[in-house]
């Protein structure tokens, strides 16, 4: 059974620049996933950087919640992560440097359809998958533009300027009917339905009204991929973490630790879902630094005309 025709939708943040190199800060990324209270963790987090031909740098990350049962959908899971990403690598590299920017939805497309094929191939082949599906949400960082796709209700978040936003849509039915005003968010929390999703990678549909948003990044954003496990536990605390990681260190161990703290806090709260967490932070400025080369040009003797 062939996939339908998607239709690709783009949305561009008012404040979104173009891809700029030289001003693109450095990017540090950290990934846990851990089964929790499950038998097995059906959860995949991928995350990683390259160069593309013009030296321009990218960070690539995704997340996939499989279900469909036990090995159905911890497989469902690593064929969408892995297909997607190199699906996505070799769309990148391909891609010319005064086009990139242009192309780059479309390429977020034909990584999530082969995601979607290679998921509903192995369903079709294999019996004890028939049932199989995964979520996939996906953020693509090229220099100081940043790409987000997602289907299901894995989240990506954003913290820019002390305040944090989803950047990602719910497939969900609980999002619909808060969507239609029909319930709250508080009562979305506690719903009968609330870990129904609407579609999915793995489904003839799931890329129908596939939309990919565009945002700008600058230094010290951070951005944050998660499976439900995560964000229904503790979506508070991702904000709490992001504006900690203002306060320490650029280093790959704060980041890391900063991770493995999101994840003890989801179990901590009573998460009975694998939880997993993709962190991407870009290095901030340095203020200090700043300050000295400030000084220093003021304190410079003038020049003899």
């Amino acid at each position: 059974m062939s996939q339908s025709e998607p239709n690709l939708t783009t949305i561009e943040t008012p404040a979104a620049a173009p891809e700029d190199e030289a001003c693109a800060p450095r990017a540090l990324y950290a990934c846990k996933s851990v089964q929790g209270m499950r038998e097995s963790n059906q959860d995949v987090a991928l995350a990683g950087q390259i160069a593309t031909q013009d030296g321009t740098p990218v960070t690539v990350a995704a997340v996939c919640d499989g279900m469909g049962g036990h090995k159905a959908g911890e497989r469902a899971s690593h064929l969408a992560a892995h297909a997607g990403l190199a699906t996505l690598i070799a769309g990148v590299l391909g891609l010319p440097a005064d086009s990139r920017a242009q192309e780059m939805p479309a390429v977020m497309l034909e990584t999530f359809q082969s995601a979607n094929i290679d998921v509903m191939a192995e369903a079709a082949r294999n019996p004890a998958c028939r049932d199989m599906g995964t979520t996939m949400v996906m953020a693509v960082l090229v220099g100081t533009r940043l790409y987000v796709g997602n289907v299901g209700d894995s989240r990506t978040y954003f913290y820019h300027e002390e305040a944090l936003e989803p950047l990602t849509h719910d497939d969900s039915v609980v999002q619909i009917l808060m969507d239609l005003g029909q319930i709250s968010l508080r009562e979305a929390e506690n719903h009968p339905r609330s870990n129904e999703i609407t579609r999915c990678i793995g489904t003839v549909d799931a890329l129908d009204d596939f939309g990919v948003t565009i945002h700008s990044v600058e230094p010290g954003d951070c951005i944050v991929l998660c499976s439900d496990g995560l964000w229904k536990a503790c979506e508070e605390d991702i904000h709490a973490t992001c504006a900690g990681l203002s306060t320490q260190p650029f280093t790959p161990a704060i980041l890391d630790r900063a991770a493995r703290n999101l994840i003890g806090q989801a179990l901590a709260r009573g998460s009975d879902d694998n939880i997993t967490v993709v962190l991407i932070w870009l290095e901030p400025k340095r203020l200090d630094l700043l300050c000295t080369m400030e000084t220093a040009s003021n304190n410079a003797e003038p020049e003899e005309v």
